[in-house]
């Protein structure tokens, strides 16, 4: 599925912006965790309340 974030995340050192389009997976397929990989390689958690699905 492709995401957008609805607000900025911060990780570690690396600012993952809203602007951006995620290719991300549910962790599992009942739930609405999703898992993106940053731009940087790390591999992110990001839950319903801060993403919306693009087509």
């Amino acid at each position: 599925m492709k995401i957008k974030l609805i607000k900025e995340l911060t990780l570690n050192d690396e600012c993952i912006p809203t602007e951006e389009v995620f290719e991300a997976q549910k962790i599992t397929p009942r739930s609405t965790t999703i898992e993106l990989t940053t731009p940087q390689g790390n591999v992110v958690r990001v839950f319903h309340y801060e993403y919306e699905e693009v087509e």
